[in-house]
């Protein structure tokens, strides 16, 4: 069996012999993420597939923390981390990326790269789909055409180009209007009875 401590302080993957229990004991162990890796660790210098892979596993990381913190898209560049993380592989995601199972760590294990690459494809596609919305949405509507809206608002108002303003009627100068008190029409009559009654 792969022996955790070698695997972490000598880079070695040889298999080694082992007591029942202790066989038992990896063998249940070995989908579970009890081994932790710095990135100073020998294995990574050593093996460039799975240098590869953590720093795959750190890209997944910036992308589940851009999530959080609730950039455009966040939501489905959430949905789908998890939707290709089982729960028992969740760990990938976790931040720092230093714990790995014995699954991970075998030669054999061709199918993590791949994997990993797939998680970060998806999760950049997620957030990648909203920019594009919203970057169609700005050259919809551009500048000249909102400032066009707003002539055609002034307008309707009765408001000039330009934010001026049209000239207030005659009648708010002073001058009464027919249906203000006071704007009676005098007849001649009228004048010639009061020269009288002033006589």
């Amino acid at each position: 069996r792969l022996l955790p401590w070698r695997l972490a302080l000598c880079a070695d993957r040889a298999p080694h012999r082992v007591s029942a229990a202790a066989a038992a004991f990896l063998d249940d162990r070995a989908a579970e993420p009890i081994l932790k890796l710095p990135a100073t660790a020998p294995l990574f210098r050593l093996d460039p597939r799975l240098d590869a892979a953590r720093h795959l596993r750190a890209r997944i990381v910036e992308l589940r923390r851009d999530a959080l913190r609730g950039r455009p898209g966040a939501v489905l560049a959430s949905r789908a981390i998890l939707n290709k993380l089982a729960p028992h592989r969740l760990y990938l995601a976790l931040d720092p990326p230093d714990y790995w199972t014995l699954a991970d760590l075998h030669d054999d294990n061709a199918a993590l790269i791949p994997f990993l690459s797939d998680v970060v494809a998806d999760a950049t596609l997620a957030f990648s789909q909203v920019f594009q919305v919203r970057a169609a949405k700005s050259i919809a509507t551009s500048p000249e055409e909102e400032e066009e809206e707003d002539d055609d608002d002034d307008a309707d108002r009765g408001a000039l180009p330009g934010g001026l303003r049209r000239p207030p009627s005659s009648s708010s100068f002073g001058e009464p209007r027919d249906d203000e008190p006071g704007a009676e029409e005098v007849s001649p009559d009228d004048d010639d009875d009061d020269d009288d009654r002033s006589s």
